[in-house]
């Protein structure tokens, strides 16, 4: 009860501090707002552009055209994460010389992080309830933030390929050797098969089987079981590599085809556009900042005054 009582009587004490300094209150916090005003008005004027962009369900063109559809939440998490990946960020400040415009010394030994942390400051991507993504850019050009956000959007489609299709050219090369390697190989036992039957006319015969064309031969051509032995190896040889040589074929054709084949584009709901209307900084906003912290400050400046005061009194 004491404790209540205590609370209400310090309550009152600074209610009656402001009542009695209201024309000084009034003052301080006048002159405040009208400060908060002049320096607004030197504060340089930024706008924001916006685009809204959707992910593609499938980075698969066929799947795209058989079902073309919206990703869902996953897939918008995972365009955000490209969308702020370094390759994107370090493009946009060089096409737009950031460096320069953020006014940042590259002699200093931070001066990447400073510059990072502007440009996550002004360009910001965020996911909708949608769960499409929102390119937000905000600099002092309407027109340079309408073009940073449309850059971007133009770029996303080159980093994800590049991403996506990294592990698809290195399958490529590792296919493009192997098929080179079998490839010498059977024509290392091609010569040989010729050399072998070079004096036996139609001794070979090729066959098409389930999935391939394999080679046979003659037996009774050979007088000698032993060679008739050994050239049973060796096309069983050429078979086996011809089959590895068809089955490497095919995959090289397929990595070809992939590696040339677009991935599907984001889909771009709304382009950015350049906005005149400025979004930093606001009078409104300025105004009651300086309004409320003006007030808090001089009338719990005074109050502690006043306490100081009393305290005094009371000592001597």
């Amino acid at each position: 009860m004491d404790l209540l009582e205590k609370e209400k009587q310090e309550s009152m004490d600074f209610i009656r501090v402001i009542l009695k300094n209201w024309r000084l209150i009034l003052i301080f916090v006048c002159v405040t707002c009208v400060t908060a005003f002049l320096v607004t008005l030197f504060i340089p004027k930024e706008y924001t552009s916006t685009a809204v962009v959707f992910p593609t369900e499938t980075n698969a063109i066929e799947d795209v055209i058989r079902n073309p559809q919206f990703g869902y939440d996953v897939e918008a998490d995972r365009l955000i994460q490209v969308l702020q990946s370094r390759s994107i960020r370090d493009s946009i400040i060089k096409i737009f010389n950031l460096t320069d415009y953020y006014h940042i010394d590259r002699t200093d030994p931070d001066w990447y992080d400073r510059l990072q942390k502007k440009y996550e400051q002004d360009i910001t991507c965020t996911k909708t309830v949608f769960m499409s993504v929102v390119i937000s850019v905000r600099t002092r050009s309407p027109e340079m933030s309408a073009n940073i956000a449309n850059k971007i959007i133009s770029l996303v489609n080159i980093i994800r390929e590049k991403l996506l299709k990294q592990n698809l050219f290195m399958a490529l090369h590792a296919l493009q050797k192997e098929y080179f390697t079998i490839k010498s190989d059977l024509d290392s036992l091609t010569n040989v098969v010729n050399d072998m039957t070079q004096t036996k006319s139609g001794m070979k015969q090729f066959i098409q089987n389930d999935r391939y064309i394999s080679l046979i031969f003659d037996k009774t051509q050979f007088n000698d079981p032993e060679t008739a032995k050994a050239f049973q190896l060796v096309i069983s040889m050429y078979n086996l590599k011809l089959g590895w040589f068809y089955d490497t074929q095919s995959k090289l054709k397929n990595a070809e085809l992939m590696s040339q084949r677009p991935l599907p584009s984001i889909y771009i709901i709304e382009s950015a556009i350049p906005s005149y209307k400025k979004s930093y900084p606001r009078y409104s906003i300025n105004l009651l900042l300086a309004f409320i912290g003006s007030f808090i400050f001089i009338s719990f400046t005074l109050y502690f005054y006043h306490k100081i005061q009393f305290i005094r009194s009371q000592m001597n």
